[in-house]
């Protein structure tokens, strides 16, 4: 199964619940690795252990039903995580008393990051927030600026106090707009991952979920951007670092340890927790897939390093446009790259490439 964890197939009931829309869906037959469709939400995922509900009633005895949508249950029940796959086999061989062997996989292809990465921000689904999240970095880039021209204005004159308000109004603004982005690309973003990690190359404006659930994906990101610069934090406290180097440190930690950490932490389904046995495995048994994923994001952030030095901007606010107009796409790219690699970790690359009988 999946060519990540060596296990025995074990029989399963005929009934799963589909991870999207949360519904109990009753099929011929199921096996571990399988691709389903559902019929409620039209979306294909891959079968794995953690998605048999607990309890489920055998209906395949009715010759006349062939898809049966049950009543909706509760999300915690069929919600995966980004290797579920790979836990659910490893769980699958400790239940059939066998203990589960991680093995190397093989070298990914370049098309496991190239294949529509670069053209996905520009698609059909991600395209609308893509210019939803570009308006709001400019809007916050320009109130940025603006209270940077009137927060310098002289104070030896006549309209300094209303210029003062003004800057001092214009920096709430932007605040506020910055978390409001900050809240909707987290969410954009984590989307984007999840989707890719399961296989998918669409992306479904209904998993974003509301106000509230953006604030809980902000969490995630903020968490595990501390998780990544702390090693960093805890180098230059201990040891005489000398200021300039301290830039390279920590962008080197975050670059290192961020996607570490954040895909532990969606696999746990907790924020705080930057630990899980399967994502670290992967740094053994995928390590040319996290190679290929560090190097391609090591150059696309140089790329964008030289235009930054070459490109004559003139001023600060010249600067924070460019960014402003750069950062959205940046970030969806590079979410999409950290799907690709979660997809490929978990094992269900191999096992779609094997369904549709060559690798995409």
């Amino acid at each position: 199964m999946g060519g990540v964890i060596v296990a025995e197939e074990t029989p399963v009931p005929n009934q799963i619940l589909c991870p999207y829309c949360k519904r109990l869906i009753t099929l011929p037959a199921i096996t571990l690795g399988s691709k389903e469709k559902c019929p409620h939400c039209d979306i294909e995922f891959v079968v794995s252990s953690r998605l048999f509900p607990p309890q489920v009633s055998d209906n395949s005895d009715d010759p006349t039903e062939g898809y049966g949508l049950q009543t909706k249950l509760p999300l915690e029940a069929a919600e995966p995580t980004l290797l579920s796959q790979a836990n659910a086999l490893e769980q699958d061989a400790e239940i059939a008393g066998k203990k589960a062997s991680w093995r190397p996989m093989e070298t990914p292809s370049l098309g496991l990051f190239f294949k529509g990465t670069f053209i996905f921000p520009f698609s059909a689904g991600p395209r609308g927030w893509l210019l939803i999240l570009l308006m709001l970095c400019i809007a916050v880039s320009g109130s940025a600026s603006l209270a940077i021209y009137f927060g310098n204005f002289p104070s030896n004159t006549i309209f300094s106090a209303d210029k003062w308000f003004a800057s001092a109004m214009l920096s709430a603004l932007t605040i506020m707009l910055g978390l409001f982005g900050l809240f909707l690309s987290s969410s954009v973003c984590l989307t984007i991952m999840r989707d890719t990690a399961e296989g998918m190359d669409k992306f479904k404006d209904q998993h974003l979920g509301w106000f509230t659930d953006w604030v809980g994906e902000t969490a995630y990101l903020a968490a595990n951007l501390f998780w990544g610069a702390l090693p960093a934090v805890i180098l230059i406290f201990l040891l005489p670092v000398r200021f300039d180097m301290r830039p390279p440190i920590y962008l080197f930690s975050e670059t290192f340890l961020f996607p570490i950490c954040l895909m532990s932490s969606l696999e746990c389904k907790s924020s705080v927790t930057p630990y899980s046995k399967a994502v670290w495995k992967s740094l053994f048994y995928a390590w040319h897939a996290w190679a290929l994923f560090y190097l391609l994001t090591l150059l696309i952030g140089e790329l964008i390093v030289y235009l930054m030095r070459v490109i004559p901007f003139g001023d600060i606010r010249a600067e924070l446009l460019f960014i402003s107009v750069v950062l959205p796409f940046l970030l969806v790219v590079y979410f999409r790259l950290l799907g690709r690699l979660a997809w490929f970790c978990s094992g269900r690359f191999e096992e779609d490439a094997r369904i549709r009988g060559s690798e995409p």
